[in-house]
Order: C-alpha cells, then sequence, then structure tokens
C-alpha cells in the first residue's frame, strides 16, 4: 500500500503512449474476462496490467519491489483470492486509475491506487470469511 500508489504517481509522469495504449487494452480486456467469468484471462490480464505500470515508473527498482510483492503474495493468481464480484469492480478501478494516468494526472491515480488496495483487500478478507 505504500509502494504501488507511488508506482502510479511516477507513471502518470513519465509513461509512454506504447504503454499508455497497452494499460488500456489490458483494462478492455479485464472487462471482457469478468462479463464471461473467465478467472484465468482476467487473472492475465490483470498480471500483465500490474506489470506494464510498474514497468513504466521511472524508479526502476520500485516498479520491480512492487512486481515481487505481487508475485509473492498471488502466486496462482491475483484472482483466486477474490469473489466474483471482484473480478468487476476491480475492473472497474484499474479503469479509473489508467484514466488518471491518461489524463496524467498523478495524485489522482495515486489516490485511486490507494482504493483500489483498499477494496482489494476488503474483497480477500470477505472471501476469507466465507470459506
Amino acid at each position: 500500500e505504500m509502494l504501488e500508489p507511488e508506482v502510479a504517481r511516477l507513471a502518470a509522469a513519465h509513461i509512454t503512449t506504447h504503454d499508455l495504449e497497452k494499460l488500456i487494452a489490458l483494462t478492455t480486456e479485464m472487462e471482457q474476462a469478468a462479463q464471461r467469468g473467465d478467472r484465468p484471462a482476467w487473472s492475465n490480464a490483470d498480471r500483465a496490467w500490474h506489470e506494464t505500470l510498474s514497468n513504466a515508473c521511472p524508479n526502476a527498482l520500485l516498479g520491480e519491489m512492487v512486481l515481487q510483492a505481487r508475485y509473492r503474495m498471488y502466486r496462482k493468481g491475483s484472482d483466486d483470492h477474490v469473489v466474483d464480484q471482484y473480478l468487476i469492480d476491480g475492473t472497474q478501478e484499474h479503469r479509473l486509475i489508467v484514466d488518471a494516468i491518461a489524463a496524467r494526472d498523478g495524485v489522482l491515480a495515486m489516490e485511486r491506487m490507494l482504493q483500489h488496495l483498499a477494496s482489494l483487500r476488503e474483497h480477500v478478507f470477505r472471501r476469507l470469511v466465507h470459506q
């Protein structure tokens, strides 16, 4: 929660057109997979989305640290840890982050990433409680 919002903030100021287009395309893939209920496709697009965002960060060490933390937390895929509704909700949160990055608004991208991580934490907790 301390690192990934900073990645989003920095990426908003430094992202290339290519990486921004890739984030937008991956968000669309996530939306389509969520609508189909296709967890593996959603997870693959989510992983690629976060890798693209981290790679767009001008601080390579920070981006790598975020990815290493994600890989350790989500060995099988981030979709395994959440309720079904999160595929839709989480994708909408990704879209809001991308919109902020596209607007080159680093502060808003950071705030939206913080909201996304809080939502993820809540969904993971909900799934754990209901197992």
